[in-house]
């Protein structure tokens, strides 16, 4: 199975651009992953600027989400 999530941005594009069938799914977990992480640390930051204390539970619910959508894209690769 390839580990598509193991490679640089630059050569998962690559990759994508290359074969000879589409990896919608791949391309669109990994976006996922992407926007899921970002949405993360903005709630982090947020949280810990407004009451000082860091985002527990909701973080370790994104973190397995993350690995979820990370597992769909590599194995739509």
């Amino acid at each position: 199975m390839t580990v598509i999530t193991d490679r640089t941005l630059s050569d998962f594009v690559t990759e994508v651009s290359r074969q000879q069938h589409a990896m919608a799914g791949a391309v669109i977990a990994a976006s996922a992953a992407q926007a899921a992480a970002l949405g993360q640390a903005c709630m982090q930051i947020s949280r810990e600027v407004e009451t000082a204390t860091p985002v527990t539970q909701p973080a370790a619910r994104l973190d397995h989400i993350l690995s979820d959508l990370l597992a769909w894209c590599d194995r739509d690769a």
